[in-house]
């Protein structure tokens, strides 16, 4: 049945009436049930054309306000405990209660920066998420940089308390995770001018016109530094010189006490006398047991476990100086041979600390070397919190990990370390030449059972497999030792003639035989060191 314009217009009329009349209802029947309450009791009195079916029920949400139903009471409602739960209204005599409904709980996304330095002037933050006034906080900073590459801010040093005000403001929508104070104060001052060589003139000459250039500057730095350094040249670079040549500067310091290990004792007394000819021979010694007398020694060199032995007695004599060679074999806090250590360097002025490998990969080893060279530079908490992701586990403090391990390398580049590698400084090192020398084969095949003899592991090695290959390998190495033995100690005869010395390295037992018989035959004097030689007797200069 179609309709004409008109009567859609009247019919659409009539609806809006109606509604606006029932909401006026409704209106009422609110206002009527919200003064309709009298007396102590709390009783309800309704009225209106629709109270005897249209009862409104005031439900507390869980918003905490009040929605108004009509009709009747929910099947859900009816089976809750209670005497008001199956009535929408309290009863005369019973106090109603006002208990206003839980509030949903309001959730605000943090987004957390951590800042980290990169270089000697600049800083970098690394945020979790987007905020819009942190992002116009960052570009309003005079320094800032962003790179794309790496989604950071960068900014100069000399801002950072102005971003860190600003950033504090945006607190708890944007959470800044500040730099330590340790830190700050050392990067504060910007960049550090190179140290001045003028200081290597108090140095005995002929040490310092051995050393290369790098060298030089290791042992400018060590004194930049006040004498209290971590030099972790790769080995083979010197720290033995170098450290000596930090030594001889502050010789007002001494007692000197080189602690190392026990194959490198003996080693360290011979480098000393050699490159600091001006202090008596008489007036350096090696700790070999509990009873030698080192009162009058101004040099001691002792291994790590003479130290661990004679703790007290190397802490009454007094020393000014250490020298710790191989220095990451302190790492473990908790053992008494770094404890010992520790109380030495508390009574010292100066300290030179030697390794090669200072175990960047793993900070916390790191930290009982720091705290022999600078007591006061932070705590274990602050220090394993920053560079080791130290956290609370169910077993205690967890200090093993790593974190901003490029902040901690230029921390320790300001503060107490140096460190080159070869890589770095080869073009200072002396030039090396690699030469193969092919020797005689009449010597190697001298008949045909030699031959027949290779050509069968040979046959073997190439039908074998898995474990039974590698067993026949090591069988074949083991006879062309055999076998290459004369030609070798053919070839050695003609160097002999050069009237020059060198070094001989082999591998097996039974090549050292034979080319320490050749020696003897030629009536020259050698030194053979391997497995079984003695390790008193390794250090004995010819």
């Amino acid at each position: 049945m179609s309709c004409t314009s008109e009567e859609i217009a009247e019919k659409r009329r009539l609806a809006i009436e109606r509604l606006n009349a029932r909401k006026k209802c409704i209106q009422n029947l609110a206002n009527n049930n919200t003064s309709s309450t009298t007396g102590d009791g709390g009783g309800v009195q309704q009225t209106g054309p629709l109270a005897t079916n249209r009862t409104p029920l005031s439900i507390s949400t869980f918003y905490g306000g009040n929605q108004f139903s009509f009709g009747k009471v929910s099947s859900s409602l009816q089976t809750k405990r209670g005497p008001t739960a199956s009535v929408p209204y309290t009863k005369p005599g019973q106090k109603q209660n006002n208990t206003p409904g839980k509030v949903a709980p309001i959730f605000v996304r943090t987004v957390t920066c951590a800042c980290s330095i990169v270089s000697d002037i600049r800083f970098v933050v690394e945020t979790n998420g987007f905020n819009e006034q942190m992002i116009e906080v960052f570009k309003q900073i005079p320094s800032k940089t962003y790179e794309s590459s790496t989604k950071k801010w960068s900014f100069e040093i000399k801002d950072y308390h102005l971003l860190l005000e600003r950033i504090n403001a945006l607190n708890p929508h944007v959470v800044l995770g500040p730099i330590p104070k340790f830190v700050m104060q050392e990067f504060a001052s910007g960049p550090k001018p190179k140290p001045s060589r003028v200081c290597l003139n108090a140095i005995e000459p002929s040490l310092i016109e051995s050393l290369l250039e790098f060298q030089k500057e290791g042992v400018a730095f060590a004194i930049d530094k006040g004498g209290r350094v971590l030099i972790a040249d790769e080995m083979g670079l010197g720290k033995t010189y170098q450290a000596i040549a930090v030594a001889d500067f502050y010789q007002q310091d001494w007692p000197l006490l080189v602690c190392t290990t026990a194959s490198t004792r003996d080693s360290w007394a011979h480098k000393i006398r050699q490159l600091l000819p001006h202090i008596p021979v008489h007036c350096i010694a090696a700790l070999n047991s509990g009873q030698d007398c080192i009162a009058e020694s101004r040099v001691l060199i002792a291994s790590y476990s003479m130290m661990e032995r004679c703790g007290e007695k190397l802490l009454d004599r007094g020393f000014g100086m250490l020298i710790f060679d191989e220095s990451h074999t302190l790492k473990n806090f908790k053992a008494k041979c770094t404890t010992v250590a520790l109380a030495l360097a508390k009574r010292a002025r100066r300290i030179v600390l030697l390794s090669g490998t200072p175990a960047l990969s793993r900070p916390v080893e790191l930290f009982t070397q720091l705290q022999m060279l600078d007591g006061r530079f932070c705590s274990f908490k602050e220090y394993s919190t920053r560079y080791c992701a130290g956290k609370q586990s169910n077993f205690g403090w967890d200090a093993s990990g790593q974190s901003n391990l490029a902040e901690l390398n230029l921390l320790l580049g300001r503060k107490f370390m140096i460190r080159r590698t070869k890589d770095e400084v080869m073009s200072e090192l002396t030039e090396k030449n690699r030469e193969t020398v092919v020797l005689d084969p009449s010597y190697l095949w001298t008949n045909e059972d030699v031959e027949d003899n290779m050509n069968s592991y040979a046959s073997d090695y190439t039908s074998s497999k898995g474990r039974q290959r590698e067993e026949v390998l090591l069988k074949y190495y083991s006879v062309t030792a055999e076998t290459k033995a004369p030609a070798v100690c053919a070839y050695l005869k003609q160097v002999l003639k050069e009237n020059k010395k060198f070094i001989v390295f082999a591998h097996h037992r039974v090549m050292l035989d034979a080319i320490a018989k050749c020696l003897e035959k030629q009536k020259v004097d050698f030194i053979r060191i391997d497995g079984s030689t003695r390790l008193d007797l390794r250090a004995v200069s010819r």
